[in-house]
């Protein structure tokens, strides 16, 4: 199957990927590591991003942060 190694009838998933239990077959699909905090992104200055089999770090932009502070401390 797609993103395993199998020798003989024993197949495990890749990094990244996790057995489909809802599958009758082995099925390997994507592991959402943003979702299930899986990553190592600082999410004080970055968000994490899934990818097919991983992810990425994807940095935010930090003034937007300090204005978002300002407005609110103004209203």
């Amino acid at each position: 199957p797609e993103h395993s190694f199998c020798e003989g009838s024993r197949c495990t998933c890749e990094d990244g990927y996790s057995p489909d239990p809802s599958s009758r077959e082995f099925k390997c699909v994507d592991i959402n590591e943003c979702l299930f905090m899986m990553h190592d992104c600082n999410l004080k200055i970055e968000s994490c991003q899934n990818l097919e089999g991983s992810f990425q770090c994807v940095n935010v932009n930090i003034l937007q942060k300090i204005l978002a502070k300002y407005f609110i401390f103004i209203f």
